[in-house]
């Protein structure tokens, strides 16, 4: 258990520090500070509340995990999903794992694809579930 703790503290480091940078691209791409503000909650959220609550999750598995964040995570932590927060948080963990992607950081090409293929697969899904 102090090893998971140590692990995640300093997972949730780094990722604090990718999250930082994240947003000084996204200023710079001049979008609203409520469209910037809006992205970081939803990076946030996926990698350092989903990704490292049970166990550390490297970044680049997060492109293998939307379905599961979606169809059992947000259930089991009693978050009520709107249609437009579904896409929202989709279109804010692809653009941040663009960024990531885009400097070479903790993902390739391939672990992108896949985040990708999985949103565009499985969206209306994870929608539908929500919306009951």
């Amino acid at each position: 258990m102090e090893n998971y703790i140590l692990l995640a503290e300093g997972a949730k480091k780094q990722n604090d520090v990718y999250l930082k940078a994240f947003k000084t691209y996204l200023k710079a791409l001049r979008l609203s500070d409520q469209t910037i503000q809006a992205h970081i909650r939803h990076a946030n959220l996926y990698i350092n509340d989903f990704l490292l609550l049970y166990e550390v999750h490297p970044l680049y598995e997060g492109c293998y995990m939307l379905d599961e964040f979606f169809m059992d995570w947000t259930s089991k932590n009693d978050l009520l999903l709107s249609e437009n927060l579904v896409k929202g948080i989709t279109a804010s963990v692809k653009k941040f794992y663009a960024y990531m992607l885009e400097l070479g950081l903790e993902i390739n090409a391939e672990h992108y694809k896949v985040l990708c293929e999985s949103i565009s697969k499985h969206k209306a899904e994870w929608i539908e579930k929500h919306s009951q």
